[in-house]
């Protein structure tokens, strides 16, 4: 029982970090937060607690490994045996990892033109707008950050971003930056730094817990009009064929705007890293790293979600990692460390999204394409998004950890 109990304190506690980092904690609607919080606990229920629910989650891993499967074919067609990954070179991110975002936008673009996806959103977005509070735009593109992805989703609304408000904007970056997109679940489960379902999982499950601390950290400060769905979501294409063709090639941009980020970002860390270490040492002190640093900062978060000993510490370390480099890093590195049963379990919940800080950039980019004259919005949001997203991120384990 004093376990249970020092649990629920730390997502009291979670709560309450974002309410001391909110705009004007005032207005607050505590209905928002309630419901939310409710309904991340019976995805909980329904999807892990459930014997139905681990069976759906494992018939979409079993897709996804299909896909994986099928993209191979074509991947071992343009780059014949560099595509073996059990050959001398091993798994290489750019030949195993990103051609499955080419296949899956290219199957998302179908869906998009056979009416699947609008007809999910317009299915989950009543619901979630009647127990939520939350205005059609904003929470579509919330459900669909979560399966599309944060430079996709906000395609679903790009006719309306420029009439939402500022708190409205900012449940789309919170939501992008907190969840990842079915093509990243397939990239990392190929990698085998995570099974695919509790991956899946964790991206639905964040849903709710991004929404809850978007509203509390930038509450509507007053009554707007609620920003609704268009009465037809854009199909994108006008056959099958140009469906295909669009969703591959608007991969491949985002492929290698992606992989530029990566270069940069990873190598600017890593530069910054050994002026950090060599400084220090020249001043006759140990070596210090960054992520040495962040894992201290982010080391109480590790307790707030339910782990203890060592393994807080632990956490603290990938937790900085990940808002450092990427998830991808933190995952990898998560593969060295001998760790519990249920911390792992819990770890890989707290870190899947794209909460990190390339994603700043990322969004300013790709929403800022799709409406320019909230750029400026989106640069002043980006550092609460991440920090809001970080927040729903270990929201999310925590409330997790209480059933595992």
């Amino acid at each position: 029982m004093f376990v249970f109990i020092t649990r629920i304190i730390g997502i009291i506690l979670l709560l309450g970090c974002a309410v001391v980092s909110s705009r004007n904690w005032r207005m607050i609607k505590w209905r928002t937060a309630t419901m939310g919080l409710g309904i991340h606990m019976i995805l909980v229920l329904l999807l892990l607690a459930n014997t139905y629910g681990q069976r759906l989650m494992q018939f979409c891993a079993e897709g996804i490994k299909s896909v994986q499967d099928a993209t191979h074919s074509g991947v071992e067609f343009i780059f014949g045996s560099l595509a073996m990954p059990t050959d001398p070179w091993g798994f290489m991110f750019a030949i195993h990892g990103m051609p499955l975002v080419i296949v899956f936008s290219a199957i998302i673009s179908l869906f998009m033109f056979f009416g699947v996806i609008p007809w999910i959103m317009r299915v989950l977005n009543r619901p979630m707008r009647f127990l939520l509070g939350t205005s059609g735009a904003e929470t579509v593109c919330a459900v669909a950050n979560s399966f599309l992805g944060q430079t996709e989703a906000p395609l679903l609304i790009k006719n309306v971003l420029t009439s939402m408000t500022e708190s409205q904007i900012f449940i789309v970056m919170v939501s992008g930056m907190a969840s990842i997109s079915a093509a990243a679940v397939a990239i990392y489960s190929k990698m085998g730094i995570a099974e695919a379902q509790h991956l899946l999982c964790a991206s639905i499950l964040v849903v709710p817990a991004s929404i809850v601390m978007a509203k509390i950290i930038i509450p509507d400060e007053k009554d707007t009009k609620k920003t609704d769905l268009l009465n037809e979501l854009p199909r994108g294409a006008s056959n099958m064929f140009e469906a295909i063709s669009t969703g591959a090639l608007d991969a491949l941009v985002m492929v290698f705007n992606s992989g530029a980020i990566l270069i940069a970002f990873i190598s600017l860390v890593s530069l910054t890293d050994m002026i950090l270490s060599a400084t220090s040492v020249r001043f006759g002190m140990q070596a210090y790293h960054l992520k040495d640093i962040l894992g201290f900062l982010c080391a109480p978060f590790g307790w707030l979600i339910g782990l203890r000993g060592s393994e807080v510490w632990i956490a603290g370390k990938l937790f900085g990692a990940r808002v450092l480099i990427n998830e991808v890093v933190a995952y990898r590195d998560l593969l060295t460390y001998t760790l519990s049963d249920r911390a792992v379990v819990i770890i890989t919940y707290a870190l899947c999204g794209f909460a990190n800080i390339s994603s700043i950039g990322v969004q300013i980019g790709a929403i800022g394409a799709l409406a320019p004259s909230i750029r400026p919005m989106l640069s002043k949001l980006g550092g609460r998004a991440l920090w809001a997203a970080s927040l729903a991120n270990f929201l999310s384990a925590a409330i997790v950890g209480l059933f595992v």
